[in-house]
């Protein structure tokens, strides 16, 4: 079996001036299975001063190594889902088709957020059927907006695949919203 990496050989190495196999050999030797996720990621920053985005992606990547978390799979065991889409309007408008009730109930079945929180560049809503926390991030981009969503606390990786399945149909009806109000 393969094991999905959260960032390439090479990236890792031009960040940390170690590759996957060299911090594998590491964190085995200094017995990182017998630790926590967050015993982890601060040996790697405060031992071999990797930066902390970076040590927490390498400490994610090592316990993908050792079977301890699957791709999508959180520190706590529950799993995520995400989808993207870049969509060719402002992000004014893309921000406004999220918050905005009215706008918001004409590419998504009506009631289904709620509004938790804004920002300029996100928003936040709870799922009606679920109580999930489902999240938006913003890019702007030359004329365009780049969409991520994020699904956190799912129960398995099968139920990451269908909220992103979900989501990936969801964003492009959006885009095809914006498209028609344009």
């Amino acid at each position: 079996m393969t094991v999905k990496l959260p960032q390439s050989d090479e990236a890792i190495t031009n960040a940390t001036g170690k590759g996957w196999d060299a911090w594998k050999a590491i964190l085995d030797e200094w017995n990182a299975p017998a630790k926590s996720h967050t015993e982890i990621a601060r040996y790697l920053s405060d031992t071999h001063g990797v930066p902390d985005w970076w040590a927490q992606g390498v400490t994610v990547g090592y316990e993908r190594m050792i079977g301890r978390r699957e791709a999508g799979q959180r520190n706590d065991g529950s799993y995520s889902a995400s989808a993207s889409k870049t969509i060719g309007v402002p992000m004014s408008a893309v921000h406004a088709a999220l918050v905005d009730d009215a706008q918001r109930d004409q590419w998504l079945p009506a009631g289904s957020l709620s509004l938790r929180t804004q920002q300029v560049k996100s928003a936040r809503f709870d799922e009606a059927e679920t109580g999930l926390i489902v999240a938006f991030f913003l890019t702007a981009k030359v004329e365009k907006t780049a969409v991520q969503v994020q699904v956190d606390g799912l129960a398995s990786a099968d139920d990451a695949d269908a909220w992103k399945a979900v989501w990936k149909t969801r964003l492009s009806d959006l885009a095809t919203h914006l498209d028609n109000m344009s």
